[in-house]
């Protein structure tokens, strides 16, 4: 409790509107009542750098490797191997086999790295038929990013640099047959310098990931405004825990990476660009990837289950560590900014109507009892027949939760996101298919930066 107390609270204070001493209350770290059990008015306390919309979307961060090459538009600076076709034409580089040996395509770097700092990789395959490629940089010292990709898409990794790196390389595989779209490299160190807004993921599998991998389309990841947070460790596509269990700190590609894991797709590349282009400069996303897929609520032993008297499930246990950990290391300025909710498929034949309700509205009042009066998303479960009893139950009573439902249950700070019209599913109608989930990302970011700049409140 000393420790929640020193890192959570800033003030007591003992006053009436007219600042005549009446009664004590207790304030958050952003300066707002937890006692009472509310939410400030939207757009009073801001959460953001800026108390309406920027003018312009947020930039990227600097790409440190130079451009146009760094997209294979131009071969200048790259060097020339055997097997190696820089296809200036189509923007890639292409991989014919013909390579007896491990190669290194090295390219300098716009800025000499510095010893200590994380530098994010993005690197993009295009297609495949044999090898594998290992993002990394060199000079004077070499460093190879975590595993080797060995598969068509969009890959994140993160390394330390353990020297003043002058530039960034890809180690070929002998006889691989690949063709390479991009290799793009961030300095994360200066990224995660800006303020957090932490967004953090309570929400089952139709947000942890759709079933099917997502395909290449300019809304879904990477996304290098955005930084993930992954719940557990996964070689294969970078994602990394520290000695604490706590998600190592990485550029946002798909697939987001949960407690656990996913298979692909999902909303959170549509969901990260449109917050994303709501932030100014001086702000990063932090996306707390703390979902589970499937799992039940409401029974004793469900992943989700917790009670108070222990022991709680992981899927609720893991998002308090989680979250935590970036509330303690965040820089100064920074703030939870929202809860991304989507779950409830697994409680259908358990508990339904206002029981249903008021448990989540539990979950809602304890999580911001820790973190603050932070505005919630609530986004609508799936199944294709919407109509169904058991599932237009949950729809309705997750509904209510609205700061504009006018129900007695409803939420300040709380909007709840029906599915996109014409919504339509994968082969198991339960789970969205990417198309939707991508309308469903935006459409929840949306949300949550009006909510953040009290539009529509």
């Amino acid at each position: 409790m000393r420790d929640y107390i020193s890192t959570h609270i800033s003030a007591v204070y003992v006053t009436d509107a007219a600042g005549v001493a009446t009664q004590g209350d207790v304030l958050d770290y952003l300066g707002e009542s937890i006692l009472d059990g509310g939410g400030p008015t939207p757009g009073t306390v801001s959460r953001l750098s800026g108390d309406t919309y920027p003018e312009t979307p947020q930039s990227l961060p600097p790409n440190l490797i130079p451009q146009p090459a760094g997209e294979f538009g131009s071969a200048v600076g790259w060097n020339s191997l055997a097997g190696l076709t820089i296809d200036t034409e189509a923007g890639l580089a292409r991989w014919d086999g013909s390579s007896a040996a491990t190669s290194n395509m090295t390219i300098p770097i716009e800025q000499v790295a510095i010893t200590g700092n994380q530098y994010g990789f993005l690197l993009s395959v295009a297609s495949r038929s044999a090898g594998s490629v290992f993002p990394g940089a060199q000079s004077p010292a070499t460093n190879t990013v975590g595993a080797g990709v060995q598969g068509v898409g969009n890959w994140s990794r993160q390394l330390t640099a353990t020297g003043a790196y002058t530039t960034a390389r890809m180690s070929v595989a002998a006889g691989s047959i690949l063709d390479i779209d991009y290799l793009r490299v961030y300095d994360l160190t200066t990224i995660l310098q800006k303020k957090w807004r932490i967004v953090f993921v309570y929400s089952q599998s139709n947000w942890v990931g759709s079933g099917n991998a997502s395909d290449w389309v300019e809304n879904d990841p990477p996304e290098a405004r955005a930084i993930t947070i992954p719940s557990s460790a996964n070689n294969v596509y970078g994602y990394s825990l520290d000695g604490d269990g706590i998600g190592v700190p990485i550029l946002m590609c798909d697939p987001v990476w949960h407690l656990s894991g996913n298979v692909g797709g999902g909303p959170a590349g549509a969901f990260a660009r449109t917050f994303c282009d709501g932030l100014r400069e001086d702000e990063v996303l932090i996306y707390v990837a703390a979902g589970y897929s499937g799992g039940g609520r409401s029974q004793p032993g469900d992943v989700w289950y917790h009670d108070g008297d222990g022991p709680d499930g992981e899927a609720w246990v893991n998002p308090l560590k989680q979250v935590d950990a970036m509330v303690a290391r965040a820089p100064e300025g920074s703030t939870v900014a929202g809860c991304l909710f989507c779950q409830g498929e697994a409680d259908l034949a358990d508990i339904t109507g206002d029981q249903h309700t008021q448990m989540i509205r539990g979950d809602f009042e304890l999580l911001r009892g820790r973190y603050g009066n932070f505005p919630i998303v609530i986004n609508e479960i799936g199944w294709s027949d919407r109509e169904r009893a058991d599932v237009a139950n949950m729809v309705a009573s997750q509904a209510k939760l609205d700061s504009n439902s006018g129900d007695p249950l409803s939420m300040p700070l709380c909007r709840y996101i029906p599915r996109p019209e014409g919504a339509t599913f994968i082969a198991d109608n339960l789970h969205y298919d990417q198309a939707t989930q991508r309308a469903r990302g935006a459409l929840a970011a949306t949300a949550l930066l009006d909510l953040n700049y009290g539009v529509g409140a």
